[in-house]
This record gives structure tokens, sequence and C-alpha cells, in this order.
């Protein structure tokens, strides 16, 4: 099996180095705009858009519904 693993990793890696060469060309523009860009995409996947763990809400819905919801405690 470990020849397995060494396989993928090798794999993982040529496919590491393809996207490199084809960004050689800024076609995906510089580090610091590839960060923003992805940083604007995490916010919409994880913030903003609805999750179906959430019942079709965004988790800023969620949260707010379980903020307002009443606690219960619990008998001593």
């Amino acid at each position: 099996l470990s020849g397995f693993y060494m396989d993928t990793d090798r794999e993982e890696t040529e496919v590491g180095r393809e996207f490199a060469a084809e960004d050689d060309d800024g076609e995906f523009g510089s580090e610091a705009e590839q960060a923003n860009q992805l940083d604007a995409f995490r916010e919409v996947y994880n913030e903003q858009r609805p999750h179906q763990a959430l019942d079709w809400k965004t988790p800023a819905e969620y949260r707010a519904e379980k903020l307002a919801a009443p606690t219960l405690k619990l008998a001593a």
C-alpha cells in the first residue's frame, strides 16, 4: 500500500507543477491578487451563500435565528 500513497503524492506534485507553469504568464494575477480573490470567494462560499446543512439559510441567518431562540435551563 505504501506505493499507492507515493504514487498519489507524486501525481499531486505533478499537478501542482503544471498549475504553476500555466500561471507563469500571469493569467491569475500576482500572489496578492490571488489571495484577495481567494478571500472574497471564501467569504461568499462560507458566509453569504445558503447551506443545505443549515436548512438553506445563510450562516448569518442561522446564527441570528439561534441567538434569538430562548435557551433551556437544566434543573440542578
